[in-house]
């Protein structure tokens, strides 16, 4: 039965005529009796992502995606740069070795890399650590944008550990409006293992197939639990080796010059273009022009090394006159001394 709170109220004139309507009106007025449901019901996981901005309002359910410790294992990769690139959402990274042609600080390092979720660009991706925002590499990229090479700053995926990671939780949608200009392209948050107790050591050797070179990284964790399993302190470590590969151990990589490829009746054969460059810049400082003259790189007389114990062109500039052996497989020439154009 409803109750009904009379406050202040006067009645004036007929007082049990008044009392006779509000009285037919609450029996009018259905009385619904729900049973309580004692049952117990599955509640769905809820994954909240990033550090919502005051005042901004949540009006549709974003994508989440979330991969588990034992997902990144079975990726088998030993660095934060690896896990990005495993990942469907990523886009290109211009922080890594093999890039040189942007430049930036961080060109050809290998030490650095991005985030580029849905290739909108490196530093549109916000980037937490147990749900706090990580500080930009100090450093800098630079890429093609409005017509121009435009200077980008990101976190640095190398400096999460992977071996200690609970789990990657990635906001596949972009979400400024409720986390900042930092989530253009959306969140990435890396959760560390809390609990861990014990130690763990992981090695990776991989090699080359043509090259006589390999790489190691070691993993290593380490965490114990202290007053009674109120405090945890987790400690994790990685350390990389990475084999050089000389340049004489490719001829692709050995000589500028091109030309050995083609026939001398190719009408390719004689031409400046400048191979070190994509775009095909014309070298204009080279004695030669005629068919079965030879060309320089440069022609300056600056002086040059070669390698020594490559014939395939690096022994035959060791053997011209002037030329100096350093006694270390290497020799000092004149560039205007030699017939190839040589790295």
């Amino acid at each position: 039965m409803p109750i009904i709170f009379f406050q202040n109220a006067f009645f004036k004139g007929d007082t049990m005529k008044n009392l006779k309507y509000i009285f037919s009106l609450a029996l009018l007025i259905p009385v619904a009796v729900i049973a309580q449901d004692t049952s117990n019901s599955d509640v769905e996981e809820v994954v909240v992502v990033g550090s919502q901005i005051k005042g901004a309002s949540i009006t549709d359910a974003l994508p989440v995606t979330v991969l588990s410790a034992d997902d990144i294992e079975a990726l088998g990769v030993s660095d934060g740069d690896e896990l990005v690139e495993n990942l469907v959402e990523q886009g290109l990274n211009f922080f890594n070795e093999q890039e040189q042609a942007s430049g930036g600080v961080n060109a050809s390092r290998g030490d650095s890399g991005a985030y580029n979720l849905r290739n909108m660009g490196v530093g549109n991706t916000l980037t937490l650590l147990n749900g706090r925002r990580m500080v930009n590499n100090a450093g800098y990229q630079t890429e093609f944008i409005g017509g121009d090479f435009v200077p980008t700053v990101t976190v640095n995926t190398n400096l999460i550990p992977t071996n200690g990671l609970d789990r990657l939780e990635i906001l596949r949608d972009g979400a400024s409006a409720i986390y900042g200009a930092d989530a253009v392209a959306g969140v990435v948050n890396n959760v560390l293992q809390t609990d861990y107790e014990g130690s763990s050591l992981s090695v990776r050797v991989t090699g080359y197939e043509h090259f006589d070179a390999t790489n190691t990284d070691l993993s290593y964790k380490f965490g114990t639990s202290l007053n009674g399993g109120a405090t945890n302190i987790s400690l994790f470590a990685s350390y990389r080796d990475r084999g050089r590969i000389k340049a004489s151990e490719d001829e692709r990589w050995y000589s500028q010059d091109y030309r050995r490829y083609l026939s001398e009746d190719d009408p390719f054969y004689v031409n400046a273009l400048r191979n070190t460059s994509a775009y095909g810049w014309f070298q204009l400082d080279l004695p030669g022009r005629g068919v079965g003259q030879s060309w320089h790189a440069s022609n300056d007389g600056e002086t040059a090394l070669a390698d020594a114990t490559d014939p395939r062109g690096g022994a035959l500039l060791c053997a011209l006159p002037g030329a100096v052996l350093t006694g270390f497989g290497t020799c000092m020439f004149d560039n205007r001394l030699g017939s190839n154009r040589s790295n």
